[in-house]
């Protein structure tokens, strides 16, 4: 695909956005019902679903740009800027499926993609980008398979952990050696991409000690969550 393509991730203010700007990408459609006994994924429409689509692409001929379940779409955000350059973060939310008929559908439902890339704003050369699945959880990947017609009755699912899915360019200049005018870190470029796909990351969350110390001293009650795995994926 032609570096050019990657200037459809720009935002909207282009070089004049500020650090810490976020933006949607694909647009979240959690309020519509999807089945999963499905095949074929819709076709790309306009430029960004289109570079997404071709990217997944390289991976598995059939991915959905939308999943099933929320969180849905994409987003992202303005981590860095220069005179002439921009460190975009995204996030993706898409999954595959993986049969074709007459097999029933398997759904391969990584927990995300994130993706990073630095691009000229001068003649939208792209300096960096790389695209994968976070690996740092110990359950980052789901797989759903139909072992009947009934969507609610015949689904089967695991959960596991994925070692490597990953996509990169190679030959471009290390962003390590460009300097920022403007800034954030990166966790807060990823903790502003969780607010925007996750309702309940716009509640600050405090681990159980500190919470009640908090709520002993404001005298306030203390709502506990125990999980067995994280919020922040497909794999709780």
């Amino acid at each position: 695909m032609h570096p050019h393509a990657f200037a459809a991730l720009l935002p909207a203010k282009g070089i004049d956005a500020k650090p810490g700007h976020v933006w949607r990408l694909i647009p979240d459609t959690s309020r519509e019902f999807m089945y999963s006994y499905k095949y074929v994924p819709p076709p790309p429409s306009g430029s960004i679903e289109e570079l997404l689509y071709s990217l997944l692409s390289l991976f598995h001929p059939q991915p959905f740009l939308v999943s099933r379940y929320g969180p849905r779409g994409a987003a992202a955000v303005l981590r860095a800027k220069s005179f002439d350059s921009l460190d975009i973060i995204f996030r993706l939310h898409a999954e595959y499926q993986l049969n074709t008929p007459p097999r029933r559908p398997l759904w391969f439902t990584p927990a995300a993609f994130m993706g990073r890339l630095v691009i000229n704003m001068t003649d939208y050369s792209v300096q960096h980008f790389v695209m994968d699945v976070p690996t740092q959880q110990q359950l980052n990947v789901d797989l759903e398979w139909l072992i009947g017609p009934n969507e609610d009755e015949d689904m089967e699912v695991t959960i596991t952990h994925l070692e490597q899915m990953r996509l990169s360019a190679e030959g471009l200049s290390d962003p390590g050696s460009l300097m920022w005018s403007q800034e954030i870190t990166y966790e807060k470029a990823h903790n502003l991409l969780q607010k925007e796909l996750y309702r309940y990351k716009q509640v600050e969350y405090h681990n159980f000690t500190k919470a009640f110390v908090k709520g002993s001293k404001e005298h306030r009650p203390v709502h506990t969550l125990v999980l067995w795995g994280v919020l922040e994926d497909q794999s709780c």
